[in-house]
């Protein structure tokens, strides 16, 4: 909350300091790509990962690799893609998560609509 004594004329014209405002602006939109390994198939991983992601309002999707990992793109503020990845180094309750792979992007807007499970691909080794 910001209060100002405003004395004479010179101070009634004066504009507010800019850094004293709300940003006018939001922030950029930011992408992380998630590769998760470990006991994380048959554990519920994705519907869990998928609950977590819209809890926090993120859009996305996640899917099953082939190669016995999970891989999600999610994209929202960077402070909360930065929740999202923490969850992931626990996962649900009958997962055992043994390394998580990142990588961050800006986007210039949001490319998905929701936060969907996908269907399982070819996973790189």
């Amino acid at each position: 909350h910001l209060r100002q004594k405003i004395y004479g004329h010179a101070a009634a014209t004066q504009r507010p300091r800019p850094d004293l405002l709300p940003s006018s602006h939001p922030p950029m939109p930011s992408s992380v790509r998630i590769l998760v390994h470990g006991t994380v198939q048959g554990v519920f991983f994705r519907a869990s990962i998928k609950t977590e992601a819209r809890r926090l309002g993120l859009v996305g999707w996640v899917r099953n690799r082939l190669d016995g990992g999970v891989e999600a793109v999610a994209q929202g503020p960077r402070e909360t893609l930065e929740e999202l990845v923490r969850w992931c180094h626990v996962g649900p309750p009958m997962s055992k998560v043994d390394e998580v792979e990142v990588d961050w992007s800006e986007v210039d807007k949001l490319e998905f609509d929701a936060f969907v499970v996908g269907r399982s691909v070819e996973g790189e080794g």
